[in-house]
């Protein structure tokens, strides 16, 4: 990659990973995407079971109580950018996953239907978000794409050349189905992000269509040991630095200032 850093020291010198297990984190998750879904995305105006609270400006489900949550931190600002949550599948607490009570069964072929996640074995990654700021930028098809284009146009964007954040947010999902012994997970995904991801190794199968979910998405099977396996090994470092973070507590400095969502920079 045509840049001065490696992406694992990229990584560290300007982001940090929590693992939201405190009451003030998971409140900060739950800030974040409010501040994603609600304010930027307006879902409350376009989806009928959208969950949030307006006064407190959090927006949360009955799922979060029982889910591991992730927050990605912008060390230069010290503030919180993304979100993922993983929903280990108990029924002893639920008998569905999220996706299946507002998908519909619909939303898998008939071949996958949801007996897959009838076991302890599995559950769903949802509530995957990045401020606006810091999602994708404009070079960033064109990196993956391989088409040429001049260096220095790519440096102008000041950040690393490929918008590899949301790989970011997917490991922190594959280091908590390791935590959560979980052999795979189901999540839902636009067309772009599962591009991205594949490019950087991460194993999965479609298992439905794309259709009308929270903007163009289709339902995705995702291994855990055949995605270890697969990574490339510059992804593998970063996966095992992002890891490291969240078997750890958060850093003083960042616990101190869980109480605010970034902007962005």
């Amino acid at each position: 990659m045509p840049h001065d850093l490696e992406l694992a020291e990229h990584y560290q010198k300007y982001f940090y990973t929590v693992s939201a297990n405190t009451q003030e984190l998971k409140k900060l998750a739950y800030q974040l995407r409010y501040k994603v879904y609600i304010e930027d995305c307006q879902y409350n105006t376009k989806y009928n079971h959208s969950t949030y609270n307006a006064v407190e400006q959090i927006e949360r489900d009955e799922y979060d109580d029982d889910a591991l949550h992730a927050l990605l931190f912008h060390k230069p600002t010290n503030q919180a950018i993304g979100n993922i949550r993983l929903i280990p599948y108990k029924p002893e607490q639920f008998d569905m996953l999220p996706l299946e009570k507002h998908g519909n069964l619909e939303l898998f072929d008939e071949i996958d239907r949801v007996d897959v996640l009838r076991t302890r074995q599995g559950g769903e990654v949802s509530r995957v978000c990045l401020l606006k700021s810091f999602r994708q930028r404009r070079f960033d098809q064109i990196y993956l794409s391989g088409t040429t284009c001049e260096v220095e146009e790519i440096k102008s964007d000041r950040r690393y050349p490929i918008n590899y954040l949301p790989l970011c947010l997917c490991l922190m999902a594959l280091q908590y189905k390791y935590q959560a012994g979980l052999s795979y997970s189901l999540a839902m995904m636009e067309k772009p992000l599962a591009t991205l991801i594949r490019h950087y190794g991460i194993q999965y199968r479609q298992i439905g269509p794309f259709r009308e979910y929270y903007g163009r998405r289709a339902p995705f099977l995702i291994s855990r040991q055949g995605t270890y396996d697969n990574l490339l090994p510059g992804v593998r470092k970063l996966f095992e630095t992002i890891s490291e973070e969240l078997s750890c507590d958060a850093p003083a400095a960042i616990s101190s200032a869980a109480q605010t969502v970034g902007n962005g920079a």
